[in-house]
């Protein structure tokens, strides 16, 4: 029986991933640390992340859920610590379950680009990567397709200078204005040549 309830959380967990209400609901009532280590691994955090947080070696984690000696021992409060942080970070409701993952392993300009899953393993390191955690407002997918949006409006600028550019050479008003300048210039012309030649031929009947 106790190997069947040390089990079980692996099988329940293959669909919490992408149900984060029901992750942290399954989070929250598992206090068995080997159960939130198989959390944890179900969420994409590999061995050696787990072992960056507890301070251990790779083969120690996978070695407590591969033996018969099953107990973490002085590491089962770094495993609930690293539970209560993890819980923190989805109830917040902006990264999903595997972008909590992401988060703890990438280098964290707050934490002087430390990974958030190292400074845990230091004293007082819960409180650290907790107030590092409040500078983020928006998944990593999200800037991607905001990325993508604006290369697309950018795009369409683009497009829409590349047609306009016909519709540029179209108008020909300074065309027409010049036309229109020399045509009203013969007609002066015309009537300087009339008055020349009425003031010409008005002469002779002057005199």
């Amino acid at each position: 029986m106790g190997h069947e309830q040390i089990e079980s959380p692996t099988t329940a967990t293959e669909g919490l991933v992408e149900d984060r209400e029901a992750l942290v609901a399954k989070l929250a009532e598992t206090f068995e640390p080997l159960d939130v280590v198989r959390l944890m691994l179900h969420m994409g955090l590999r061995y050696t992340d787990l072992a960056l947080a507890l301070d251990v070696h790779p083969r120690t984690v996978r070695s407590w859920l591969e033996s018969e000696d099953r107990d973490p021992g002085r590491h089962r409060d770094g495993i609930l610590s690293l539970k209560s942080v993890v819980l923190f970070l989805l109830r917040r409701g902006i990264l999903t379950p595997r972008q909590v993952a992401l988060w703890l392993v990438e280098p964290n300009e707050q934490l002087d680009f430390r990974r958030p899953l190292a400074v845990l393993a230091e004293d007082g390191g819960i409180h650290d990567v907790v107030s590092a955690s409040a500078t983020f407002t928006r998944p990593e997918p999200h800037r991607r397709q905001m990325a993508a949006t604006n290369r697309a409006v950018a795009a369409g600028a683009r497009g829409r200078r590349s047609s306009g550019r016909p519709e540029r050479r179209n108008p020909r008003k300074p065309e027409h204005e010049s036309s229109g300048e020399r045509e009203h210039g013969s007609s002066e012309e015309r009537e300087a040549r009339a008055l020349a030649s009425g003031e010409s031929g008005g002469a002779p009947g002057a005199s």
